[in-house]
């Protein structure tokens, strides 16, 4: 059985925070705000295009995909000219890898373009 939810008080008069318990995830509800924090979904490994030898991580909507560069740079320019490109000395790191997220595409939409440059039809 559960206890009720008992308000924490801040050292500052306008901040209470509520800590609500659910199974093993605790919600944090600022109640001046409204907002509910919980954490972000985690990343998950795509099934087919996540290889153990790529060299770099592609993250699609949470959907990671450990690919080669040299592939991707070989079939695309667009790929290609990221890599020529000098990168940030503290570029995201994902598994080991340099990564980057890709905003706009969806993952069905980037398996699309994987599956032919990877010639997996």
């Amino acid at each position: 059985m559960s206890t009720p939810a008992q308000p924490l008080k801040h050292a500052l008069p306008f901040t209470t925070v509520v800590i609500v318990q659910h199974g093993i995830d605790d919600l944090v509800m600022d109640l001046k705000s409204k907002q509910v924090m919980a954490p972000e979904p985690a990343i998950v490994r795509h099934h087919e295009f996540y290889f153990s030898d790529g060299s770099v991580v592609i993250i699609v909507e949470r959907t990671a995909f450990r690919v080669h560069q040299s592939i991707l740079a070989r079939h695309s320019e667009v790929f290609n000219g990221l890599w020529e490109v000098p990168q940030p000395s503290r570029m995201e790191v994902y598994d080991g890898c340099p990564s980057m997220h890709l905003s706009g595409d969806s993952v069905d939409d980037f398996v699309d373009v994987m599956r032919v440059i990877y010639d997996v039809l």
